[in-house]
Parts: C-alpha cells; sequence; structure tokens
C-alpha cells in the first residue's frame, strides 16, 4: 500500500513539473519585460535618421544588429507586439502632412524580445508661396513626390533621391551665356521639342558646369553660376531643367519671385548649338543660341 502511495505522489510532482514548463514557454511576448539585463535580447531597433523635425515625405527605415530579427511596429500611439505590422524595407514608413511616432521591438526565435525604441517624427510642410529652407519661395509641391536624378562626377557628388517641392533663389544669378556653343554636351537631357519632364535639372546643371571645366576655358557660364549659388546657406541650386523652368513661369507672380519679363535659360539643350529657354514677359518657351545673354534664377529640390 505504502509502495503504490508513493508511486501516485511522484506522478503528481511530474505532472506539476511538466504543467509549469509549459506555462514558461508560453508566456505572452507582448508583456514589458522585467527581468533586467539579458545577454539573450533581440537588440532594440533603431532608425535610419534621428527623431525631431523632418522634410515632407522623409522615409524612415527600421533596423535591428540581431541577424534574422523580425521588426514589429505601430505609428498610432500603441506599443507594438507580435500581432503588429511587420516592418520591411520594401515599404518604409513615410512621414508626410502630420506628425508620427514610430514604436518598433524586434524578436527572433529563441531570444527575449527587444525593449520598446520609441522616436517622433514632425514634417516641415509648406504651401506655395511661404519662405523655403533656402530663403527662397516654394513654388511646387508634389504629394507623390518626383525622382531628382542622381550625378556622379568632378562638380560634386549626390544619388537620385525623391522630392516633393522646388524652390526658387530669392534674386536672380545675373545674366550669363549657356557655353559650350558647337556641342552637344553628352548626358544633357537633349530634347527638340518643348519638354514637361522635372528632377532633371540639378543632375544636368552639373553635367554642363563640369563639362565646361574640363573641355573649355568659359567661366561664368548659366551652370556654372547654378552650382556656385549659395542662398540660404544651400549648395544644392541648379539651372532648372525646361519643365522646371515652365513651372516657375506659371508661379512668377508670387510675392518674393517676382519675374516679369526676360528670356531666362534652362539647363536643357536643344542640339550643338541651341538650348531651352522661357520668355518671362508672356510664356513663350524656345531654343537660341548657346552664345546668347540670358538671366539666370536657379532653384532647388527637397
Amino acid at each position: 500500500m505504502k509502495r503504490t502511495k508513493l508511486i501516485g505522489f511522484i506522478a503528481v510532482l511530474a505532472i506539476m513539473a511538466v504543467a509549469a514548463v509549459t506555462f514558461t514557454a508560453c508566456v505572452d511576448p507582448d508583456a514589458p519585460d522585467t527581468r533586467g539585463s539579458d545577454p539573450n535580447r533581440v537588440s532594440t531597433p533603431t532608425t535610419n535618421i534621428p527623431a525631431g523635425n523632418v522634410a515632407y515625405g522623409t522615409e524612415i527605415r527600421l533596423g535591428s544588429t540581431t541577424y534574422g530579427a523580425t521588426i514589429y511596429y505601430t505609428t498610432d500611439g500603441t506599443d507594438p507586439g507580435v500581432f503588429s505590422p511587420v516592418y520591411s524595407d520594401s515599404s518604409p514608413i513615410k512621414i508626410l502632412s502630420a506628425p508620427v511616432t514610430i514604436k518598433a521591438v524586434a524578436a527572433a526565435q529563441g531570444m527575449t524580445m527587444s525593449t520598446v525604441m520609441t522616436a517622433s517624427y514632425t514634417p516641415s510642410v509648406y504651401n506655395i508661396g511661404d519662405t523655403g529652407p533656402g530663403g527662397g519661395k516654394i513654388f511646387y509641391f508634389s504629394q507623390a513626390g518626383f525622382t531628382v536624378e542622381g550625378y556622379t562626377g568632378s562638380t560634386g557628388s549626390f544619388t537620385s533621391y525623391t522630392a516633393h517641392y522646388l524652390e526658387a533663389a530669392p534674386s536672380n544669378s545675373g545674366t550669363a551665356q549657356w557655353g559650350a556653343y558647337g556641342t552637344t554636351i553628352p548626358g544633357v537631357t537633349t530634347t527638340t521639342s518643348t519638354s514637361n519632364v522635372i528632377g532633371n535639372g540639378r543632375k544636368d546643371t552639373l553635367t554642363i558646369a563640369a563639362y565646361l571645366a574640363a573641355n573649355t576655358s568659359e567661366t561664368n557660364r548659366a551652370a556654372q553660376l547654378a552650382a556656385a549659388a549659395t542662398f540660404g546657406g544651400k549648395d544644392d541650386w541648379f539651372l532648372p531643367s525646361s519643365g522646371e523652368l515652365n513651372l516657375l513661369y506659371q508661379q512668377r507672380n508670387l510675392t518674393g519671385i517676382g519675374i516679369t519679363s526676360g528670356y531666362f535659360w534652362s539647363s536643357s539643350q536643344n542640339n550643338a548649338n541651341n538650348a531651352w529657354n522661357q520668355y518671362f514677359s508672356n510664356g513663350t518657351r524656345n531654343y537660341s543660341s548657346k552664345n546668347n545673354n540670358n538671366s539666370v534664377r536657379v532653384i532647388r529640390a527637397f
């Protein structure tokens, strides 16, 4: 009888041990971790851009130094967990017209979930006619954004990026020839008819300036003046493409722009001898000799 009772007691203890193990394995992963320092904990997610004020359309990317970790995040103020959206680099978090607070955790098999990362962002939102970061005037906005073509060369390099605004400098940069008469500069937008393409002016400006410096003795040409502009402490001003120049013409009467007449150069060329310009008295878009002296108003894209 005593032997039977002993066996039964041992069986009960075994069942209790199994139950305890099962309970430990099913701890809620969303529950706050109170175990202190844990070398087996997944690293806390990080962001590619520090929290704070950012440009409209800024893309926030999340990462973890723990290999193979899955990142869960929220943007509605709630704490993230395994039932929250899964972050993917193919869909970065865009900061648009309203402030956003991102909360994120990272998880990996067999490891303790990370602590919560919190980062708040406030977008800089501009209206047409507002003063921009470079001290000029905002004359174009695209909610969807547009691609600014990248450039690699002797006059500086930058990768392509998505911009949402065009800003015009607060004043002209003088008058100048376009330059390179008799040459179709390679890599510069070249069209035989008017074009409304935008996003190519910055790349073309640096391409023209580099060509002139490497292959001619010409100075103070339109693209060179644009590449050297530093209004508002910014160094990314450029000669607008034909399409970008036309957008500027449409907003020519904005306070702070106030262009009512004159021929203005674009960075787009027509052929070896001619480049595109626009007459701001009536909007006529045409091409003329690269040796002509036309006005220069630089812009920037961000």
